[in-house]
């Protein structure tokens, strides 16, 4: 079990917190993915893909955490905000083009909010190394259907950061 946590708690709770668009929760929902899996390993039942298996559970989690009270600050606030002082901070000889890299990195991600739910949690799962299979037995849809979301994610996100001056 303790593999299991080293190798899937940083992406889940990154997957989580992107959903929730809070840290702490998409933690807590984390730990609660881990404590189910727990759980049925006690009760011996057998789990062939425990990635795959905690992203589901974590997903349904998720969905069903949509219902509570909205954090105050999201985490996209939070890590533009961390990312650009990281950027400021470090010695970079040419402002101009600090700012358009902010600039981008702030439309980047105004870009993936604004994607429709299930592009996104596509798009989100890929990133994390799933394979169409796996994210369709997550957010159960078709396989089809997880390839057509993530190309679609792909050409609106290409449309909105070329489209825009600057790119």
């Amino acid at each position: 079990m303790d593999s299991i946590i080293e190798q899937h708690y940083d992406p889940l709770v990154r997957y989580l917190s992107l959903l929730s668009r809070d840290i702490s929760q998409g933690q807590e929902l984390a730990q609660e993915a881990f404590l189910r899996l727990h759980r049925e390993l006690l009760l011996g039942k057998r789990i062939e893909n425990a990635k795959a298996w905690l992203f589901r559970v974590a997903h349904n989690l998720a969905v069903d955490g949509v219902r509570l009270p909205k954090p105050e600050h999201s985490l996209s606030d939070a890590g533009v905000s961390r990312r650009v002082e990281h950027e400021f901070r470090r010695v970079h000889p040419d402002p101009e083009s600090l700012l358009l890299k902010r600039e981008r990195m702030l439309r980047l991600e105004k870009a993936i909010e604004e994607l429709p739910s299930l592009q996104r949690h596509a798009l989100f799962l890929r990133r994390e190394g799933f394979r169409y299979r796996e994210i369709a037995a997550i957010l159960k849809i078709g396989e089809t259907t997880v390839a057509e979301h993530v190309q679609r994610a792909i050409e609106r996100l290409n449309e909105e950061l070329h489209d825009a001056p600057g790119f």
